[in-house]
């Protein structure tokens, strides 16, 4: 019955050591003097206690470094998606918040909006209205440069009419 010894088991294990180096046969826990076991036998009993091998642990080590770069990858892919989908929102309330001031203004007083820009942070807006009649389209551009030096912009559009 090949068990292996619980710690509470160490210091017994440890005397059988003792008598096995100086030439007692253990057999079923009992002490037998008289013929001394090789050392391919004590090394057998002590290996039941060995911890992990170097190479095991360099091997869970490479694992371990493997996995952590991975995280760190996906870590650097989420800043930079969080980074932009912060911009896009930002730009997105202020065509919004524009648009809506935009289409509150008297029908007349929408020809002179044509044009007009503003800057909100690093986010830049533009209005542009056009048509006529009795119609106008309204439309704002809000345009950034993200993080990575690219230029990116939102445009909102929306048609009023004089009725």
């Amino acid at each position: 019955m090949d068990k292996k010894p619980e710690h509470r088991d160490l210091p017994e294990l440890q005397n059988r050591l003792l008598l096995l180096n100086k030439g007692a046969d253990i057999v079923e826990g009992k002490v037998k003097r008289g013929r001394r076991l090789s050392q391919g036998k004590i090394s057998q009993i002590t290996s039941s206690c060995a911890g992990f091998t170097l190479l095991e642990v360099l091997i869970s080590m490479v694992i371990l470094s493997i996995a952590l770069l991975g995280l760190a990858a996906l870590a650097t892919t989420t800043i930079r998606s969080n980074t932009f989908s912060n911009d896009y929102t930002t730009a997105t309330s202020i065509a919004q918040n524009q648009l809506e001031s935009l289409i509150n203004l008297n029908f007349g007083a929408l020809d002179a909006q044509n044009g007009v820009n503003g800057t909100s942070g690093k986010h830049t807006w533009t209005n542009s209205v056009t048509g006529a009649g009795s119609t106008r389209t309204i439309g704002v551009t809000v345009s950034w440069t993200s993080a990575y030096g690219n230029a990116k912009n939102v445009v909102l559009t929306s048609i009023k009419s004089n009725t």
